[in-house]
């Protein structure tokens, strides 16, 4: 009876593993979680033939239900699929985003880029700029630094020096009344004259003023006949109510034109006009004054410093502590007394240019 019992019990045992092994079985093919078919693609190969061998051993009960159990395992499948394909969706929409982020980010960056290489290249254009600026202004000093050069190296060539009466042998003066005086004074007397009493700066640009072989000429006329070496001008004290100060600058302008047109190797020398004396001057708003023929002077002057022009200051010669014409060299406060033209010459005699 033991025997027979213990028989019994090992056939209930090994039928109901048998039976619990069949149950599971079919459970897993009726349908299974996530995990079992994540089991299942782990099976080995002889695990997938077992299984193929015991669904084809049971086709026929499994018939009915294996449409459901594809169905179901489908769906199951399919909402995997569906959820893995969601959150695949979701990872490429992240990545996209990412992606977009990233490449937002790298478009931001490669905008910051541009627009730092665009400010670069601004800068680059501003320096660059900057630095034409900086050339052209030295060019611009380099070439005024050459023009004032030009004109130290022109008056270099000439030095002031005390020379001889025969050096006015080939110089020619032009000029009103205190001109005239120099003429007759006699002091110069191989010197030439284009000199009218009472003539203005529009005058000697105008009138036919000089006498050759009983012809009157103006004064260009009169200097294309001849060659001169110097020439003196002293001008402009009788037009002192007939223009201002750019008006005299403009007249000026147009005589030293003509001299250096008809005499283009000469040394011009500007002379400073020689003031009025205190009483004939003009206080009452007039242009008549040592003031207004200050600033004719002051203009004239500038108007030297180029090739072979020279401004000589004959107007502080006779000049007292006020600037008048000192009443000591002076009857009418106009003129110089003829005893007192050799201080004139004497200056002209230690102020001429001469060449190195």
């Amino acid at each position: 009876m033991k025997v027979i019992g213990k028989t019994l019990l090992l056939t209930f045992i090994t039928c109901g593993l048998t039976a619990a092994i069949l149950f599971a079985m079919d459970h897993y093919y009726m349908g299974g979680s996530g995990s079992d078919k994540i089991n299942t693609d782990k099976m080995s190969a002889k695990s997938t033939v077992l299984r193929s061998d015991a669904l084809g051993k049971n086709n026929g009960r499994d018939a009915g239900p294996q449409p459901m159990a594809s169905a179901q395992t489908g769906g199951t499948l399919a909402g995997r699929g569906q959820e893995k394909t969601g959150r695949d969706a979701s990872n490429v929409q992240k990545s996209t985003a990412e992606a977009q982020t990233a490449g937002g980010v790298q478009k931001s960056a490669a905008g910051g880029q541009t627009a730092g290489g665009s400010q670069k290249s601004g800068g680059k254009a501003g320096k660059t700029a900057e630095k034409q600026k900086e050339k052209a202004d030295k060019n611009q000093e380099k070439g005024a630094g050459k023009n004032n050069q030009q004109k130290e190296d022109a008056q270099k060539k000439h030095t002031f020096c005390r020379v001889s009466k025969r050096y006015f042998s080939d110089a020619v003066f032009i000029g009103d009344s205190r001109t005239v005086g120099l003429m007759d004074s006699g002091l110069l007397p191989d010197a030439t004259y284009y000199a009218k009493v009472g003539i203005g700066i529009q005058g000697v640009l105008s009138q036919r003023f000089i006498s050759e072989d009983g012809t009157m000429l103006t004064l260009e006329e009169a200097l294309s006949r001849h060659s001169f070496a110097k020439v003196y001008l002293m001008v402009g004290i009788n037009d002192m109510s007939g223009g201002d100060v750019e008006w005299f600058m403009e007249k000026y302008r147009e005589i030293l034109d003509i001299v250096q047109h008809t005499q283009p190797d000469a040394i011009v020398y500007i002379q400073g006009n020689i003031p009025m004396g205190y009483y004939v001057q003009d206080f009452s708003g007039g242009a008549l004054n040592n003031e207004n023929l200050k600033l004719r002077n002051e203009a004239s002057a500038q108007l030297a410093g180029k090739s072979s022009i020279f401004y000589l200051k004959v107007e502080d010669l006779y000049t007292d502590a006020n600037g008048n014409l000192n009443t000591y060299f002076s009857a009418d406060g106009l003129h110089i007394k003829p005893e007192y033209y050799p201080i004139w010459v004497d200056y002209l005699l230690h102020h001429a240019a001469v060449q190195e």
